[in-house]
């Protein structure tokens, strides 16, 4: 118990560092860390949060965050994280799989307590969450090739976000 305080405060000493102004080689550093204090303190919301937002993490440290994450089985945030680095193709490739792992029952609707606040926080709403963020995605992309490599299987789960994005979609293509 008192390791995980004493990690518990580091990371909350890390996380007030994030928001200050850093060089870039100190913001990479504190960005991976507060990755690897998450992970360790199993804070997946924390994680994910972190992991979707314009982190600065050195790329070679993406590739151990990736095998880190993928080992673990934090797949989503390891999918926030290749969209945070511009790896669209990774990141819906990893939502695919776990639009996939869904349906087959590999993974269940589960809450987690967050640990900073005690609330219970939704870790995966359903079959239609990899769809609906694989959706936000291509939403935001112009690559054709990749929208229809991947819109059958958002398809199938979210037909409803489908429709909406179809409808509600101002680009111009």
């Amino acid at each position: 118990m008192l390791y995980f305080e004493l990690c518990l405060s580091k990371s909350r000493y890390l996380k007030d560092s994030h928001e200050k102004e850093l060089t870039s080689s100190v913001k990479e550093g504190v960005d991976t860390l507060l990755i690897y204090l998450y992970r360790a303190l199993n804070l997946v919301v924390e994680m994910e949060s972190l992991a979707s937002s314009k982190i600065l993490v050195h790329s070679r440290m993406v590739e151990e965050l990736e095998t880190l994450l993928n080992e673990s089985g934090h797949l989503r945030t390891l999918s926030f994280l290749c969209e945070s680095k511009g790896m669209s193709s990774m990141a819906l490739a990893i939502w695919r799989i776990l639009a996939r792992n869904y349906s087959f029952g590999f993974w269940k609707d589960q809450k987690q307590i967050n640990e900073t606040s005690g609330e219970a926080v939704n870790i995966i709403f359903g079959k239609e969450t990899p769809a609906t963020e694989a959706s936000r995605i291509l939403n935001e992309l112009s690559d054709k090739d990749l929208i229809l490599q991947h819109l059958r299987w958002i398809e199938k789960n979210n037909v409803d976000m489908i429709i909406f994005d179809l409808i509600t979609n101002d680009k111009t293509h």
